[in-house]
């Protein structure tokens, strides 16, 4: 009896082994096939160990190194020797060193970024003195400045840019009896209805709308309490109101610079304000409190003008670079264009620009 007990046992301890030595066999290929697919989905970091890999090496001598260097504290948490550097987290994972390689090249360019719009320069004292008209000029050089420019004009003579200006002398003069101190909305006022772009006021303008601006090749006309730019060529009574207006043409991210045409300097042409400088002594003309206390403003401008070539007779309207023949006279009557609004420009300068649908309706 004690022979076939003990012959059972035999039996059920053989069939047992047998057992667990086919689930071991059914679970090493898969482990292998994992590792397979983890050479197959990072090709650079497993090509050098993808024999170690397929071995189940790699994976137990991680594991174990791992439980070696985590040491739980009675709180739960792990010592600092647990923490894994930048350094180590890029050497284990290359997909994100090129990540932050990129990361990086974005910034660099963002930061180096560099805007600078070819407007003309124009000293508010083209007699080079401080007096009648010249004395209060900078209004009438920065809207001159900016419809030079939209005309397709390089460089302005100081007798030229005397021809330019008074005109809005006169018209200041009609309306309001003075063309001094103008501030945002008569300056918009002026462009609107005598240059050939128009104005837009903003209040309270960020630096980066400034520059959406400027990338657009729009320049931007700002104004300002000039006694905190520290413009050592600046004149200005120390009893005045300090007002003072220029132009935006550009911008430095290198430096963190505006560029700007500053007619109250000599040395105005591209001359740089850093962002905070130009940004806090924004301010408007109060002509109640006859000081620079009203709002952060500048005026945003877009180009729209009537133009022919030099010797031509074919007029188009100038938008953004990009002209439109009037196909009939009528329309000047149906879109309310005036035919003393009608510019004559350098024909090499209209040739140049991208030509948009005719306007015939």
């Amino acid at each position: 009896m004690k022979k076939y007990i003990l012959a059972a046992l035999f039996c059920i301890l053989a069939a047992g082994t047998v057992f667990i030595s086919l689930k071991a066999r059914e679970i090493e290929p898969a482990q292998i096939d994992m590792g397979k697919i983890a050479v197959t989905n990072n090709p650079e970091t497993n090509a050098s160990s993808a024999t170690t890999t397929e071995t189940g090496a790699i994976a137990q001598t991680n594991e174990s190194e791992t439980k070696e260097k985590i040491n739980i504290n009675g709180d739960g948490s792990a010592d600092s020797e647990t923490q894994i550097t930048e350094q180590e987290r890029a050497a284990a994972d290359p997909m994100e060193t090129e990540m932050v390689k990129l990361a990086d090249l974005s910034t660099n360019v963002i930061t180096n970024e560099k805007v600078s719009l070819s407007v003309p320069f124009i000293i508010e004292i083209p007699d080079g003195t401080w007096t009648g008209y010249w004395k209060n000029a900078c209004e009438e050089a920065s809207m001159s400045m900016v419809n030079q420019y939209y005309r397709g004009v390089a460089s302005v003579s100081r007798a030229a840019s005397k021809n330019l200006m008074i005109p809005l002398f006169t018209y200041q003069n009609s309306i309001w009896g003075s063309n001094a101190d103008s501030n945002a909305t008569r300056t918009a006022k002026i462009i609107n209805n005598n240059l050939d772009y128009t104005a837009t006021i903003v209040d309270n303008p960020t630096i980066e709308q400034i520059k959406n601006e400027l990338r657009a090749g729009r320049p931007v006309i700002s104004f300002h309490y000039a006694k905190n730019l520290y413009n050592p060529s600046h004149r200005f009574r120390v009893d005045g109101s300090y007002f003072h207006v220029m132009v935006i043409s550009g911008f430095d991210d290198a430096t963190r610079e505006f560029i700007t045409e500053d007619p109250g300097a000599e040395n105005g042409l591209d001359y740089r304000y850093k962002y905070d400088t130009l940004m806090s002594t924004l301010g408007d003309f109060d002509y109640t409190t006859h000081k620079v206390d009203g709002p952060a403003r500048v005026i945003f401008t877009t180009q729209y003008l009537l133009a022919k070539a030099e010797g031509g007779s074919r007029i188009y309207l100038v938008q953004n670079n990009i002209k439109q023949y009037i196909c009939r006279p009528d329309l000047f009557v149906k879109h309310g264009w005036k035919w003393s609004k009608v510019r004559t420009v350098n024909k090499d300068w209209l040739s140049s620009l991208a030509s948009g649908p005719t306007i015939c309706e």
